[in-house]
């Protein structure tokens, strides 16, 4: 997942590229330290199923401050920004086999 901020700071641009993963369901950003598990602060990815084996790029795009959800409702672009830098976020990618995550990475 490559992530870049607007200069201007009223987005982030993101695209995530994954490598053999199995029907594909879903891919969000969640709140949480290295080892816990949060609530999800933005969707990337809400499908439809990747049926089969994938590789690639997922999904790209660009969200606003409007799309944050659970903690970060309602505040900035930078205070996502802080979280990341924080070591507080991580993306999950779920799967027909594992709707609550098939891999997990944490950001940096």
């Amino acid at each position: 997942l490559t992530l870049t901020p607007a200069a201007d700071g009223s987005s982030v641009g993101y695209m995530l590229n994954v490598s053999a993963i199995t029907n594909l369901t879903v891919a969000r950003l969640h709140e949480g330290q290295a080892g816990a598990t949060g609530a999800t602060l933005l969707t990337i990815y809400a499908g439809p199923t990747k049926r089969g084996l994938f590789s690639g790029t997922l999904t790209q795009g660009s969200f606003t401050a409007a799309k944050l959800e659970g903690s970060l409702k309602g505040k900035t672009i930078a205070d996502f920004v802080a979280l990341v830098k924080a070591g507080s976020v991580y993306l999950n990618v779920g799967t027909t086999s594992h709707l609550q995550g098939e891999i997990r990475g944490q950001l940096k």
